[in-house]
């Protein structure tokens, strides 16, 4: 596509490669704040979940604690998995979502990998959070 756009527009492929590098999509591997160790990532597919541990793997993470929450269908099986090494404690969470994985199914997930492993069950968001996230084309049932 680059190539194709070469030539047509005004636009080099220093100036894709520029934008590309600038571009976010929310929920997607993101650090809070230029000093924090937190860590926001929506990706739970198996290649989401692999592309998280790779970029945990080149942070140097370990020892963090973990916040987990899951809807139906995505590979809980798969993050427990892949991502316990990373984690020395992990906090199950469910009730934000209508089609979330309830929290004590995902805690028995990470027990297998984790000592400490907590479940806050029946968490919520307050509607303008969801509301916000559907005029970004997220569902809440997904």
């Amino acid at each position: 596509a680059a190539k194709a756009a070469e030539g047509r527009f005004k636009i080099t492929q220093t100036d894709i490669r520029n934008g590309l590098s600038k571009a976010k999509i929310p929920l997607r591997t993101q650090i809070i704040g230029s000093d924090s160790r937190i860590m926001i990532d929506g990706g739970h597919n198996e290649a989401g979940i692999d592309s998280l541990a790779k970029v945990m793997t080149q942070m140097k993470i370990k020892d963090a604690v973990g916040v987990v929450g899951m809807v139906k269908g995505k590979a809980v099986d798969h993050a427990a998995k892949v991502l316990s090494g990373f984690f020395s404690k992990v906090y199950c969470v469910d009730g934000y979502a209508k089609t979330n994985i309830p929290a004590e199914m995902i805690a028995e997930k990470f027990n297998d990998f984790v000592d400490h492993v907590e479940t806050n069950t029946g968490t919520t968001i307050d509607n303008e959070v969801i509301e916000y996230y559907e005029d970004m084309g997220w569902s809440s049932d997904e």
